[in-house]
């Protein structure tokens, strides 16, 4: 039972109830103790750098801590982390009168990249009288060697990727303020394609522009080529697919030096199934005449939702044009991940190019957004169509379009669109009759408008395709 102890009016900055000075290898264990109220409840090497040495780890678990006398401006109620050791934090009940000015559990001990060692920190439950927003754990830059929490909503967790899959980083919840991206989760499969090497898939939420939502992007970066598939075990209870909006036009900022060389650029946003139209352009007047790599141009752009990758086109300025360059939608990528980092942070999330003199494909900017298809690559596909009770749109394997009738299972219809897409005829199945129909469908099926066509002989129509220009319907008829 602790009372009245390590009370920063009485003891100043390191005052404590617990301090850790030093330990040879650990672990030390601090487990169901009382503080009903007192100053910092642990104090590691005066919340400072220092050889702590517990190379074994630090076990706090199973406290009751009341904390009402603590510096709240400079310290951790809970201070860890002096040394690359695995810190567990589990069950502790804490209750602060004070309102703090950070989370509960941190270091001070920390460098560029926070503080050193892995923290597994869950079923810790926060009482604060007088409210907080910073949670139980832990600050940013977090733990370098991971943080896993569970049970209990967090403050801002670090970005790195956890690249262990026993590790699971649950609070998804935490503070990211400024359209910050969550955590990038990497799965790993050390034996994948072949028996060797390393293959990664990654899930994140990755931030969009401002205003915009989120997308959340599932995305194999690293390891196998070729095939790759996401299996479902089980039914999906609906489908939809829509179109993603072009980004809006980067910032272009000459970086080493300037003159007088013009230069534009544009970023086109890509899924699975296709790619946006290019977004509005931007420009610099001020770029040097021959990029390079300590002098070029930082092309800076947001996100816009449901993009997986994003490429950026030159089209005035330098030795070619064309798409210079792609970068992955998921954000705070690194070498684990299979690639270099291209976002920075601070007003929002934002993707980064450096065009250092970067060589164009000489292709032109795309003028049609092919987003919202469902792509399939192989196999059959069939559609109930929305309104018709039982008739679907079959398409096969080789990208043959055909109607049914009255059981989407029977197949004996076809159908046909224009090469731009806006007119269908749909051939059903009628008692053993052939009933043809013409749809506009410019504005999509939902929204189809029926076309008038002449009266035909009753029969069975077998052949059906339009003209090149979409305005006429040539179709072979067997009369009964």
């Amino acid at each position: 039972m602790f009372t009245a102890n390590g009370n920063y009016s009485v003891f100043g900055a390191n005052g404590a109830d617990i301090y850790v000075g030093s330990c040879a290898s650990g672990p030390i264990s601090i487990l169901y103790n009382e503080a009903t109220d007192g100053g910092q409840f642990i104090n590691t090497a005066n919340d400072a750098a220092g050889g702590l040495g517990c190379t074994g780890g630090v076990n706090v678990v199973g406290n009751d801590i009341g904390i009402s006398d603590y510096n709240a401006a400079n310290t951790f109620p809970i201070n860890l982390g002096t040394t690359a050791a695995v810190y567990l934090v589990e069950g502790n009940q804490i209750n602060l009168t004070q309102a703090p000015t950070g989370t509960v559990i941190g270091s001070n001990s920390q460098g560029v990249f926070g503080p050193q060692g892995t923290i597994y920190e869950w079923a810790n439950t926060l009482q604060n009288t007088n409210g907080t927003v910073f949670g139980v754990c832990c600050q940013t830059p977090g733990f370098q060697a991971g943080e896993v929490h569970m049970g209990v909503a967090q403050g801002a967790h670090w970005n790195s990727p956890l690249q262990t899959s026993s590790m699971d980083e649950m609070s998804f919840g935490g503070i990211y303020r400024n359209g910050f991206a969550s955590p990038l989760k990497i799965f790993r499969s050390t034996g994948g394609q072949g028996g060797t090497g390393i293959d990664d898939w990654a899930i994140q939420n990755v931030a969009s522009k401002p205003n915009q939502t989120s997308s959340l992007v599932v995305k194999h970066t690293r390891g196998a080529t070729g095939k790759l598939f996401v299996g479902i075990d089980g039914s999906l209870s609906g489908l939809a697919v829509e179109q993603i909006a072009a980004p809006d036009g980067p910032a272009v900022q000459p970086m080493g030096g300037s003159g007088t060389t013009s230069y534009t650029y544009a970023v086109v946003a890509y899924t699975a199934g296709g790619g946006t139209v290019a977004g509005t352009a931007g420009s610099t007047t001020t770029g040097v005449s021959s990029l390079s790599a300590s002098q070029y141009n930082q092309i800076m752009f947001f996100g816009t939702a449901g993009a997986l990758q994003y490429c950026v086109w030159r089209s005035v300025g330098g030795s070619s044009s064309g798409n210079i360059g792609c970068m992955p939608a998921t954000a705070f990528s690194n070498t684990a991940s299979g690639y270099s980092i291209n976002t920075v942070n601070g007003g929002g999330l934002q993707y980064m190019l450096k065009d250092t003199g970067l060589v164009g494909d000489g292709k032109a900017l795309p003028t049609l957004n092919t987003t919202g298809q469902l792509v399939v690559k192989s196999g059959s596909v069939t559609l109930p169509i929305t309104g018709t009770g039982s008739q679907c749109l079959h398409v096969s394997a080789t990208g043959v379009l055909s109607g049914t009738g009255s059981d989407c299972g029977s197949g004996g219809g076809s159908g046909a669109l224009t090469d731009d897409g806006t007119r269908m005829a749909l051939v059903t199945n009628e008692d053993g009759y052939s009933r043809l129909e013409l749809f506009d469908v410019s504005a999509g099926w939902d929204a189809r408008r029926e076309l008038p066509l002449p009266a035909l002989p009753q029969g069975t129509i077998r052949e059906i395709s339009w003209s090149p220009d979409g305005m006429r319907l040539a179709l072979t008829l067997d009369i009964t």
